[in-house]
């Protein structure tokens, strides 16, 4: 991928009643109408990983590379499948999303995706991931 535009971003992930807030600076990137941003996870338990959300109209993926692997799909009213895999175990995903919204502008963005996450095949629960990013 070219040389993206440096952006702080916000990861808001919410499930349970409990909130885990990241900070952390990335890149974007736009190429045919598709927005990416790409960012090192802060939360020791995932290693060195790389996330890269790859936001298209009504779509979403969430990519991680590194100690932890795993691929997240995302589209409202489709339950669809998804991987999780660390050195340790390997999990089969699947994400029923009830919301995406993304306000996507040339310096600065939004996104809000509302799921509910299905671990082997059992809910495991309903979670919202709110980012927010603005060019450094």
């Amino acid at each position: 991928m070219a040389t993206g535009t440096t952006v702080q971003l916000t990861v808001e992930s919410r499930h349970d009643g409990e909130t885990y807030v990241q900070q952390v600076e990335g890149s974007l990137y736009r190429k045919e109408g598709t927005v990416y941003l790409r960012y090192p996870e802060t939360d020791e338990a995932m290693g060195r990983t790389m996330t890269t959300v790859k936001i298209v109209p009504m779509e979403v993926k969430i990519i991680r590379h590194g100690e932890v692997e795993s691929d997240q799909m995302f589209m409202v009213g489709r339950k669809l499948p998804g991987t999780y895999r660390t050195p340790f175990t390997a999990l089969s995903l699947e994400t029923d999303t009830q919301r995406i919204e993304a306000d996507i502008a040339e310096n600065t963005g939004k996104l809000q995706l509302n799921y509910d996450l299905y671990v082997n095949g059992e809910l495991a629960g309903n979670y919202t991931i709110k980012m927010n990013y603005q060019e450094v």
